[in-house]
């Protein structure tokens, strides 16, 4: 069974790559701290340090075909996370996120989330705070016709 769930957080930032590689975007990824978890980058693969769980992380690139007839616009960066069963798939900037019992179920959940929450917040665009105008024009810029 494939959970799906969605939730943001402004504390992170990362920069859009567009026109650059996966390797080159993980290359160039701030390091990052949140909860447990401390996220680093050394020759272009995730380094993990996690408190007592039992959990695994890495940080990849997705890049192509969303629902609904759009693609992303540039590879995203997301954490892949197996902890308990579940297969987690976020996107750091924002902390979009999918579940899913594997991984291929969590990216296509994300795949989901991440396309419908683009008109989501289009049909509220008037009544969007600054940190939701932030994360529109973000997925603006990531999500394009296929």
């Amino acid at each position: 069974m494939t959970t799906m769930t969605m939730t943001t957080a402004p504390n992170v930032s990362f920069p859009i790559m567009a026109g650059k590689s996966i390797s080159e975007i993980l290359r160039n990824l701030p390091t990052v701290t949140s909860g447990l978890v401390q996220r680093g980058l050394a020759s272009g693969s995730a380094i993990l340090a996690v408190d007592n769980t039992a959990s695994a992380a890495r940080l990849t690139g997705i890049e192509g075909v969303l629902p609904d007839g759009k693609r992303l616009a540039h590879p995203l960066i997301v954490l892949i996370e197996h902890a308990e069963g579940e297969v987690v798939v976020s996107e750091p900037r924002f902390h979009i996120h999918a579940a899913g019992d594997t991984e291929r179920e969590a990216v296509e959940a994300f795949r989901r989330i991440f396309a419908s929450y683009l008109p989501f917040l289009e049909e509220r665009e008037a009544n969007l705070g600054l940190h939701l105008r932030d994360q529109l024009a973000y997925l603006r810029s990531s999500i394009v016709p296929a």
